[in-house]
């Protein structure tokens, strides 16, 4: 749990030499090698497991639910979300199984007759917060939000579960943003159809091209949970109010005689954050998981019509100590859009500068003593996101923000500024840039508005060659 990889490593070698391979010293030694990164070492580590195991009635912990749950932790670090959840819920079936093996409940007294060590191995919470993760890294949202909203019953303090059910929300919401650069599938949508003939045919182009306007008219509660964007706002602020509030001063603890006593200094234990059923969140880890919950927090107070909040949580991003590139990206971009639709553009623009995308990182930088800890221990097999992001290049990131750019220019009516903004975002499209579809609309746009119908009329029949 303190990831001192190597000093673990020499006493489960002396675990196993003194008591020989048994359940535990299997699991653990999968276990390490799990965290080192070492996936397929692990998965044969697992395979190990003795067959003369105790009986669940006998250990309290039943032994195809942890090799299955093992199995399925892994598969979903090798990025194979869907055969991760395959083994998730075959845990869930041997864990039902285990529990009905015991003897049964009596209405006065549940607990009588069974053995005191069984008390706590029903795992099934557990193994619904793994299979909702897995789920949702499978593109399948409404399921892992089921999935993830039993388990909040009981670990309604861990943070990053709250983050979690946002996250299937707006997964529910819109799927992905990647589907906005293909250009040959979108560009069907610029037009919506043609009316009249001859000299008096008009070509009538699409109000929007955006297909994520799924808001809910009907007048629940926002508390009720489904997979809405309303509901996520909620679970994003309770995700923020589970963080703590800074790390940059020292906290404190009263002493437990009294809370009128003078505090004490904390112990290191009191800078890690509640996170069950994981280990808890250390310092690092709270500050990428903040800094996720804001830019998070942006995007679905923009979708919700709360422009003010929208821009109290991007700038609130943006003086984080340790962002991401990607973060950073994200909060300028927020702010931006919540700036124009508060009538501030000339606030936007400051934002849209291309130049505030450096690089596209998708965590936070470490300390330099975890840098070196994490080299000198983790394994050889390569780190990679569990799920793409997207833009994932800086070249076509870039592009977004000159787009942003140039709609900004076109909503103030520099209708120029704009066309020389759009075009350097046309010149940059290439191999390693995609640009997204909008650029088109935005062009016809502003040709319309400077009254080029001609060339208006030469766009659709180069990008639409249907309506020619």
């Amino acid at each position: 749990m303190m990831h001192a990889l190597k000093a673990c490593k020499r006493e489960i070698k002396n675990l196993i030499t003194a008591g020989g391979p048994t359940l535990t010293s299997v699991l653990l030694k999968g276990n390490l090698e799990y965290q080192r990164g070492n996936y397929r070492k692990a998965m044969k580590v697992i395979n190990s497991i003795p067959q003369s195991s105790l009986s669940f009635k006998e250990l309290g912990e039943s032994a195809p639910v942890l090799y299955y749950s093992n199995m399925g932790c892994i598969h979903h670090y090798m990025g194979k979300p869907h055969l991760a959840c395959y083994y998730l819920q075959k845990a869930l079936q041997e864990n039902e199984t285990a529990m009905k093996s015991l003897p049964k409940a009596e209405t006065a007294e549940p607990y009588s007759g069974r053995p005191l060590y069984t008390l706590g191995s029903n795992k099934g919470h557990e193994l619904m917060y793994n299979l909702g993760v897995s789920l949702l890294h499978a593109g399948r949202p409404i399921q892992a939000f089921d999935c993830l909203t039993e388990a909040v019953q009981v670990y309604h303090m861990n943070p990053r579960l709250w983050l979690r059910l946002a996250e299937c929300c707006v997964m529910a919401h819109k799927s992905d943003n990647e589907s906005d650069f293909n250009f040959h599938a979108r560009r069907r949508d610029l037009v919506q159809g043609v009316v009249g003939t001859g000299t008096h045919r008009k070509i009538i182009l699409t109000p929007q091209l955006s297909r994520d306007t799924k808001y809910s008219c009907e007048g629940q509660s926002f508390a009720v949970p489904v997979a809405t964007v309303e509901f996520a706002s909620l679970c994003l602020r309770n995700a923020l109010l589970l963080l703590p509030e800074s790390q940059a001063e020292e906290p404190t603890l009263p002493t437990p005689d009294s809370t009128d006593a003078p505090p004490v200094a904390s112990s290191p234990c009191s800078h890690y954050v509640y996170a069950a059923p994981s280990n808890p969140l250390g310092p690092h880890e709270v500050v990428n998981l903040r800094c996720s919950v804001l830019a998070m927090s942006a995007y679905v107070a923009l979708c919700l019509g709360d422009y003010v909040v929208a821009l109290d949580h991007a700038e609130m991003l943006l003086v984080q100590p340790a962002l991401s590139g990607v973060h950073r990206m994200l909060g300028h971009l927020y702010a931006a859009e919540a700036l124009v639709l508060l009538d501030k553009i000339s606030d936007a623009i400051e934002h849209l500068n291309p130049e505030h995308v450096k690089e596209l990182t998708l965590m936070s930088p470490c300390p330099e003593k975890d840098v070196d800890r994490e080299k000198s221990e983790i394994g050889t097999e390569q780190q990679k996101p569990l799920r793409a992001w997207f833009p994932n290049t800086l070249a076509t990131a870039g592009a977004v923000m000159q787009y942003n750019l140039a709609a900004a220019f076109a909503i103030r009516g520099e209708l120029d500024k704009a066309g020389e903004a759009l075009k350097q975002v046309w010149m940059s499209k290439g191999p390693g840039c995609d640009i997204p579809i909008h650029v088109i609309m935005l062009a016809l746009y502003i040709e319309l508005q400077l009254g080029h119908a001609d060339i208006s009329r030469s766009i659709v029949k180069q990008h639409s060659p249907q309506y020619r």
